[in-house]
């Protein structure tokens, strides 16, 4: 018998990332987003019962939202190096992002982010969950393979949810064109997260792209 092996195809990157020392900038950050929520009216998007902000995020006048910047650049470097294989790119970040507001019984329909080749999440404040049910303000990622439930296999080897139940602090990075969706968040203090786009410019620029410059446009996503 000739040899064999099992090769898996098709996975799909999510990083997962804690923030440490995040605190300060994450009070300063809530403090600006719970008093723009109060000013400026909800974008409609994705979200149902919360609010929206504007894309122009990285173009608010605070040094918390450099500061967020340099970690969703770091984020990106480490998603580039490890789907690509190469530690050094040339390029441009081209980045974008907005505030999302959820409150009691709040949350975001299936969507994915044009435009853009990356995509993720960072959270401020990821809300209450003690004592609530187990779904409460999780981001859920949908299997991108359409006919994965046609049949049942002993085992269920195909089949399952990808969950994320969200940490203060916690960055999420994923690739733009997996729906995803936020369930009905049930706590009582205000669930905010920061959500953002990235896709690569100027790919024939000499310098190594991802400890450089970001390009922050008031881009409408």
């Amino acid at each position: 018998m000739s040899d064999s092996s099992i090769i898996l195809t098709y996975s799909t990157p999510v990083l997962h990332q804690q923030i440490e020392a995040a605190t300060q900038v994450n009070q300063a950050l809530k403090a600006v987003i719970l008093e723009r929520c109060t000013s400026a009216p909800s974008e409609g998007k994705s979200n149902v019962g919360g609010w929206h902000s504007d894309t122009d995020l990285f173009n608010w006048p605070i040094p918390e939202i450099q500061q967020l910047l340099g970690w969703v650049g770091t984020a990106t470097k480490s998603m580039m190096a490890a789907t690509t294989g190469q530690q050094q790119l040339s390029g441009e970040l081209d980045a974008w992002g907005w505030a999302n507001v959820l409150y009691a019984g709040g949350y975001n329909t299936p969507h994915i982010h044009t435009d853009s080749m990356w995509s993720g999440s960072y959270y401020v404040d990821a809300g209450d969950r003690d004592g609530l049910e187990a779904s409460s303000g999780v981001i859920e990622f949908m299997d991108p393979r359409p006919a994965i439930d046609m049949l049942k296999i002993p085992g269920t080897p195909f089949t399952g949810r990808f969950r994320v139940a969200p940490k203060t602090g916690d960055l999420l990075l994923f690739p733009s064109w997996l729906y995803h969706f936020v369930n009905a968040y049930r706590g009582a203090r205000p669930r905010i997260s920061i959500a953002f786009n990235i896709r690569i410019i100027n790919t024939d620029l000499p310098a190594s792209v991802f400890g450089g410059a970001i390009q922050y446009p008031l881009h409408k996503a």
